[in-house]
């Protein structure tokens, strides 16, 4: 499946962080998949955009 085969929506904001070492056992990896009845905007407003975020573009 690919993303233009799913039901979701990409919102525009990915994230990411560069591991310390290569990624092996035991190894933690974070996702997050949310459902939500907030509008697109909304949901990011709420948990991404909240003004104390330690972020930059790329």
């Amino acid at each position: 499946m690919t993303i233009t085969d799913s039901q979701d929506s990409y919102l525009g904001l990915a994230q990411a962080y560069r591991l310390s070492d290569v990624p092996g056992d035991g190894a933690e990896v974070f996702s997050l998949v949310r459902a939500s009845k907030r509008t697109p905007k909304a949901y990011v407003d709420r948990f991404f955009d909240t003004g104390k975020e330690r972020q930059q573009q790329l």
